[in-house]
C-alpha cells in the first residue's frame, strides 16, 4: 500500500480558514527532541523558528473543524504553519501514526517520502514513515487529524466504510484521478466541461496534476485518431475533443459515468467492456492507458493494443501507482518498437512512448 491516499472532502474552506486564523499558533517545541540522533533535526525540533503549531483539545467552539472531527473521529487535531522559504527536514512523527492532512494553502511544495514526491491537497498520510517537505515561496498551512494507536491500514479500512456512508457529503478515497468524481451537471459546453475538470483536479490535487492533460493535447495535434482505456467521466476525452480529430474511441468496463455532453463534440465510439476482451480491428494514432492500475492489466493492455497504435502511447499515474511504471518497463524490455519521449515525475506522474 502507498504511503498516501488522496481524499475528496467537501468542506467550507472560508469558514475553516477563519477558524484557523483565530488560533494562537506558536513555534513548535517537540517534547521528544532529545531522542533525535541527527544534530540538525534535533535543533529544528527543539524549537523551530519556521514551523508553528497549535493543538485543538476541544473543537466544539469551531463549527467547521468540529464537523470534520465528528466525520473522521481522530485522536488529535493539530494546526501547523510552515513559513515561506523554509523546509521541514526528514522525520517521522513520534506520537501520531497516521493522519488525514488537509492543506489549505493554494500553492505548496510536495511531501517527500524516501522513494517518491507527492502533491496533494487532502490525503490520508502514513506519518510513521520518514517524510519531509521542501522549501517553497509561500507559507504552508496544514490542518491535521491524527490517530495515535491505529495503523495506516486500519484507518484506511475505516475511511472505506465512511466513503460508502458519506457519498451524499461528497467524501471519497482517491487512489488516482479515476476515482475522483467531478460535478459536471452545470456544464453546457465543452469549454465549460474542460474548465471545470481542470479547476476540480487542481483543487483536489495540485496544479501540477493536470500537466498530463496539457501534454496529451500537445501530442494530439500530430494525430488524427484517439483511443482511451478508462475514460471514467471523460476528463481526458474532453481535452482530446478540442483537437477535432477524425475518430475517437473510449473503452471502459462501466460507461455509466461518461458524460453524454461529450458526444456533441466528436465522433466517439464507446465500448463497455474489459479492455482485454475488446475486439481490435482499427488502428489509432494515439493510445491513452488509464484504466485498472495493476501490473498484469497494464502490461497486457500495452502488449495487446500497441500493434494497433501508430504513433504514441501515454500512461498515467506512473508515480502514484508504481505497478504501472513496472508494467511499462517490462513492456519496453520485450518490445523494440517503442522508446520513451517523456517521463514526468510530478504529481501522479505520466509517461509517453513513441513508435520508433
Amino acid at each position: 500500500m502507498n504511503n498516501i491516499i488522496n481524499l475528496q472532502i467537501n468542506f467550507d474552506k472560508n469558514q475553516l480558514l477563519k477558524e484557523i486564523n483565530s488560533l494562537p499558533l506558536k513555534k513548535n517545541k517537540s517534547k521528544v527532541w532529545k531522542k533525535i540522533r541527527d544534530e540538525a533535526m534535533r535543533e529544528f525540533f527543539k524549537e523551530s523558528k519556521t514551523w508553528y503549531k497549535y493543538e485543538i483539545k476541544n473543537s466544539s467552539q469551531y463549527k467547521e473543524i468540529n464537523r470534520l472531527y465528528k466525520l473522521f473521529k481522530p485522536d488529535t487535531i493539530e494546526v501547523f504553519k510552515q513559513l515561506a522559504n523554509s523546509e521541514l527536514p526528514r522525520h517521522k512523527d513520534f506520537k501520531i501514526k497516521v493522519a488525514v492532512n488537509m492543506l489549505l494553502s493554494d500553492e505548496l511544495a510536495p511531501i517527500t517520502f524516501d522513494d517518491e514526491e507527492v502533491y496533494y491537497k487532502n490525503a490520508l498520510v502514513n506519518v510513521s514513515k520518514h517524510h519531509s517537505v521542501k522549501s517553497y515561496k509561500k507559507d504552508r498551512l496544514l490542518l491535521k487529524f491524527g490517530w495515535t494507536t491505529k495503523s495506516f491500514e486500519q484507518v484506511y479500512e475505516e475511511l472505506k466504510i465512511l466513503e460508502q456512508l458519506e457519498n451524499k457529503n461528497n467524501f471519497y478515497l482517491i487512489h488516482s484521478h479515476n476515482r475522483m468524481r467531478v460535478d459536471y451537471s452545470k456544464c453546457n459546453t465543452l469549454n465549460e466541461f474542460i474548465n471545470t475538470c481542470s479547476k476540480e483536479l487542481t483543487n483536489i490535487f495540485h496544479s501540477n496534476f493536470i500537466i498530463y492533460l496539457q501534454r496529451l493535447s500537445y501530442y494530439l495535434k500530430k494525430c488524427k485518431s484517439y483511443r482511451e482505456i478508462g475514460p471514467f467521466q471523460g476528463g481526458a476525452t474532453a481535452h482530446a475533443l478540442l483537437e477535432k480529430l477524425d475518430y475517437y474511441e473510449v473503452i471502459d468496463i462501466d460507461m455509466s459515468n461518461f458524460s453524454k455532453l461529450l458526444f456533441n463534440y466528436g465522433n466517439i465510439t464507446c465500448f463497455e467492456t474489459n479492455s482485454l476482451d475488446h475486439d481490435l480491428n482499427k488502428n489509432t494514432d494515439f493510445l491513452f492507458i488509464d484504466g485498472l492500475h495493476e501490473y498484469d492489466q497494464v502490461l497486457e493492455e500495452a502488449v495487446m493494443f500497441s500493434p494497433y497504435t501508430n504513433k504514441y502511447i501515454m500512461f498515467h499515474d506512473t508515480i502514484s501507482h508504481p505497478e504501472v511504471l513496472r508494467a511499462i518497463n517490462t513492456f519496453l524490455s520485450i518490445s523494440n518498437d517503442w522508446h520513451i519521449i517523456e517521463n514526468d515525475k510530478r504529481a501522479a506522474g505520466y509517461m509517453i512512448i513513441e513508435r520508433k
